[in-house]
């Protein structure tokens, strides 16, 4: 399938329809890949209303949880090629983090938000969050604050920082150890990064105007989607 053919195809209506519904209060993304190939990119409203900065081709934002799947995904790769195993204790790989009652948990709890530490006590400066080592001693440090295997809570500020440091641990002696996957995960406020392996379509939707709405539930997101797989099958891709 061509550009051109895609790029006629896809409405574009959709993304306009948001902003015209009022579903984009600020500013907004849209990007699709076709088999490696940037067939749509779309983006509009405002990356800072308040000062009237338009959002532009090259606007970051903040995709939060998106980011989750890559991070499962290295520790999966670290257990295919036996290097480590999901009923682990983390111990095992990182000795330090057993320090104040965590001893007893799982690389499997970590992956499952079941780690019982969905915040940390010591308040986190930007050097640190910027520094392994620092981080590492501030895990150490910090003691469960739930059941360690038995209660679940979600872990958004703190669930990199854990699966950085095992990841980091097992992979220092092999700095060549490299990653081809991908895969999608969705992030709060309404953000996505997915990856149809099947049709091997990878596609973006980020804002800066966080929504209510979580995962395929996001109005804004959802119209989108089908709009892309309308055309998916209009094409048989």
């Amino acid at each position: 399938m061509s550009l051109k053919s895609f790029l006629k195809t896809f409405s574009r209506s959709s993304a306009r329809q948001n902003f015209r519904d009022g579903w984009e209060p600020e500013g907004a993304s849209f990007a699709v890949f076709v088999k490696g190939r940037k067939v749509v990119d779309l983006w509009g409203g405002y990356a800072d209303k308040q000062a009237a900065r338009t959002w532009k081709e090259d606007t970051i934002t903040v995709t939060f949880s998106a980011t989750k799947a890559v991070a499962a995904v290295c520790i999966a790769m670290l257990a295919d090629r036996g290097r480590l195993k999901y009923d682990d204790l983390v111990s095992k790989h990182w000795p330090g983090f057993a320090k104040n009652g965590k001893g007893n948990i799982t690389i499997e709890w970590v992956l499952s938000h079941m780690s019982a530490l969905p915040y940390l006590d010591t308040q986190i400066t930007e050097e640190m969050a910027r520094d392994h080592n620092l981080m590492r001693k501030v895990l150490e440090k910090e003691a469960p604050k739930l059941r360690a295997g038995e209660d679940n809570a979600y872990h958004a500020y703190t669930y990199g920082w854990l699966v950085d440091q095992i990841w980091t641990i097992e992979i220092i002696l092999t700095p060549d150890f490299q990653t081809d996957l991908m895969m999608g995960h969705p992030g709060h406020g309404c953000q996505q990064v997915m990856f149809d392996m099947k049709n091997r379509v990878a596609f973006a939707y980020v804002t800066n105007g966080l929504k209510l709405g979580i995962y395929d539930l996001c109005r804004n997101y959802a119209r989108l989607q089908k709009a892309l797989y309308d055309v998916l099958d209009a094409q048989a891709v």
